[in-house]
């Protein structure tokens, strides 16, 4: 009896044995599922005052060749040094050739085939209604029952621009003098205005296009000005998704595209050089608004 127990205590130590060497070496391993397939992500640097229209156009891209668009969207300076120091990125799209401007003074070798895609407008915003009756008059902008906020043009296509228009005025010193801040870029504007912080800016035509704002400011014509800017994409030189990259860039080009920017401001002119259109004094009037994206 003894002898009949210790065998069964010697078979059931070996199951535990074969169990315990089983579980550690599987004689039939499973087969490792297979890893997803990595999602192709193409970055794009984009200024703020192109953001709205790319966000969109991104959404539309990533649904129709699945991959992820990732925008990084700053003021031209900051991304200037964004690119410059980092070997990410596919795209570029400032606010105005401005920004290929400084990046190819920076290092031209950075930048590859550029496509342009429209024009934008400098254009005053105030307040709905207009309360303190701004008439689009440059000179006005010295006036200091105006709270003026003005973009910062060290640091955004958005001031350059309005610097090289106020210069051209003659009035760029005394503007200066009348403005309360300059803001980094065109973002800080409209907000000014609606928290009741400032009555009077200079600021993108696209930018009244953008969210709200028409909820909360109202545009004027610059009288004896049409100051505007080309607006352009660029590859970056060397691409992460050059494929991709150069698909994103024909999306731009497309009839697509053109109508989207169109609502959001831009105009692709059929000649970059043409006589120049005038805005209706009434600008925010949607009828007038459509006349400038004819």
């Amino acid at each position: 009896m003894g002898r009949m127990i210790r065998i069964l205590s010697y078979l059931a130590k070996g199951g535990m044995l074969c169990l315990l060497f089983t579980a550690c070496n599987p004689g039939t391993k499973r087969a490792a599922p297979h890893p997803a397939p990595e999602i192709p992500e193409l970055v794009i640097y984009c200024e703020n005052g192109m953001a709205a229209p790319i966000y969109e156009l991104a959404r539309i891209f990533e649904m129709r060749y699945a991959c992820k668009v990732h925008i990084h969207n700053d003021n031209a300076r900051n991304l200037l040094h964004t690119i410059s120091n980092s070997s990410d990125g596919d795209l570029y799209i400032p606010d105005s050739e401005y920004g290929l401007d400084l990046l190819r003074q920076t290092d031209p070798k950075l930048l590859g085939t550029s496509l342009y895609l429209g024009s934008n407008r400098l254009i005053a915003m105030v307040p709905r209604n207009n309360p303190e009756a701004f008439g689009g008059s440059l000179p006005e902008l010295t006036d200091p029952r105006f709270a003026l906020i003005l973009a910062n043009p060290e640091s955004s296509s958005l001031g350059h621009h309005t610097r090289e228009l106020l210069l051209q005025a003659g009035i760029y010193p005394e503007v200066i003098q009348n403005t309360l801040t300059l803001s980094a870029d065109n973002r800080g504007l409209v907000r000014s205005i609606q928290r009741g912080e400032a009555t009077l800016t200079i600021d993108w035509l696209s930018s009244y296009f953008y969210n709200s704002n028409q909820n909360y400011v109202d545009t004027v014509s610059l009288q004896g000005f049409h100051p505007e800017a080309q607006v352009y994409a660029a590859l970056l030189a060397k691409p992460a998704h050059p494929g991709l990259a150069h698909t994103f860039l024909a999306l731009l080009s497309s009839a697509e595209t053109v109508e989207l920017l169109s609502h959001h401001g831009l105009v692709r002119k059929r000649q970059v050089i043409q006589t120049q259109q005038e805005i209706p004094e009434n600008d925010s009037n949607p009828k007038n608004l459509e006349k400038l994206r004819d």
